[in-house]
């Protein structure tokens, strides 16, 4: 089961409402995001969710391990419920600008007209209208609807899928307008922020809306040098590669780095930047320099990295494409014969790792003048090269009679030798 028929697995029951499952920056539990109505007067809340399996439903009450948090302002509904950790929920991300493709978002819940139905569930695909004053946004749902036909929805998530990931933009409050007085199938939604003010008051108890791996690199290590289709000393290469990972855990995370850099990686759809991939490619890159540093690597030396190297990310079925808009970027850390390293969602293992000058040249439109590049370049389709993060693994692959001898004792030396000069 994939796209939007997966949106079930994070939308649950919470008492007569919905609510939306998500992963904070947390290894210790889960939220439930949903609305605060649907919760009062409730000493004891009721959490289920349903999933399906071999074609059967299973129901799965969630543990419920603290008292509800509210958001205090009388037109903020929003709530938010810690239950004991769901696993595998890393893959939902916030995402804060509904409006960029606003016709491919689904309202999902668990509306009264179906409580009669074994599984209930329903989503109902949404197009989002505009921003109120209040920070609501309004959404028109596909075909005729009216209040009764969502009741039970309040508290559901507003999802979206793309390239392999979920997105979440808000949870549902309401019809905009009562039905005696306009028939539009309209409703309100809350955007995350008004979530994120809960977050803020509470920070003794709550981690924030932001993927577990954010908080550590710790969380990805052993996702990084997959290695498919390396024949031979596949375990000894990757078990060495983790274990540098892990060192460079106890110094870098994407929360440190987005500190000092805020989304500059991210060409095109910023909520990107919050993607797995995306964090699984930088650590790539950190452990590549590592391999070609003595000392060990600190957060500081990102700056001197990034002289030579830096990484950029976006979405796209092919990952040249990303070339152009990544010469619109901001270049100027980069200097003379620096590499950009390209990691493409929806292109993470190209048969071409590298692209040539000429290429650049022919398929990017972009005239000098408008660049923000280094003082020490002249010719940046010239001086800079492209290549994508995959290169490191494409060589290590393609060079595998070179690692035949290899062993605990003399794989960092060999690793070293053989891959010098790629990035």
């Amino acid at each position: 089961m994939a796209g939007i028929d997966k949106f079930r697995d994070f939308t649950v029951m919470v008492e007569n409402g919905s609510g939306c499952l998500f992963q904070p920056m947390s290894d210790d539990y889960t939220y439930v995001l949903t609305a605060k109505h649907v919760i009062e007067d409730c000493n004891s809340i009721n959490i289920v969710r349903k999933t399906i399996k071999d074609g059967q439903i299973i129901c799965e009450t969630l543990e419920v391990i603290d008292q509800p948090f509210i958001n205090p302002v009388a037109d903020k509904d929003a709530a938010i419920i810690k239950i004991k950790r769901v696993n595998n929920l890393d893959y939902l991300l916030r995402v804060d600008d509904v409006f960029e493709n606003k016709d491919e978002y689904y309202l999902c819940g668990y509306p009264n007209t179906r409580a009669d139905d074994n599984d209930g569930y329903r989503h109902n695909k949404t197009t989002a209208q505009h921003q109120k004053e209040s920070g609501h946004i309004e959404v028109e749902l596909e075909k005729f609807v009216t209040y009764d036909d969502v009741v039970g929805q309040s508290g559901g998530g507003i999802l979206k899928f793309d390239s392999g990931y979920y997105l979440i933009a808000g949870i549902q409050k309401q019809m905009s307008v009562d039905d005696k007085l306009e028939k539009l199938s309209r409703i309100d939604f809350m955007p995350l922020s008004f979530f994120d003010e809960i977050i803020e008051n509470n920070l003794d108890s709550l981690a924030r809306l932001y993927p577990s791996f954010i908080d550590s690199f710790l969380n990805l290590h052993d996702k990084i040098f997959i290695l498919h289709d390396l024949p031979a000393k596949k375990d000894l290469i990757r078990n060495f590669l983790h274990g540098l990972a892990k060192d460079l855990c106890k110094e870098f995370t994407p929360k440190k780095i987005l500190d000092a850099y805020n989304d500059s990686f991210v060409i095109g759809d910023k909520s990107l930047v919050h993607c797995e991939y995306l964090w699984i490619s930088f650590l790539e890159l950190l452990v590549f320099k590592q391999i070609h540093t003595q000392d060990q690597l600190t957060l500081a030396e990102l700056k001197n990295i990034h002289k030579k190297c830096k990484l950029f990310f976006g979405k796209s079925k092919r990952w040249t494409d990303l070339a152009e808009k990544i010469f619109k970027a901001d270049l100027s850390e980069i200097e003379k014969g620096g590499h950009l390293i390209v990691a493409a969602l929806g292109d993470p293992k190209p048969t071409m790792v590298t692209l040539s000058s000429q290429i650049v040249c022919d398929i990017c439109n972009v005239p000098i003048k408008e660049m923000t590049i280094h003082s020490t370049i002249q010719n940046p389709f010239e001086d800079y090269t492209i290549k994508h993060i995959y290169v490191i693994q494409a060589h290590i692959i393609n060079n595998c009679t070179s690692f035949l001898n290899a062993n605990a004792v003399n794989i960092h030396d060999i690793l070293k030798k053989e891959t010098n000069g790629i990035l």
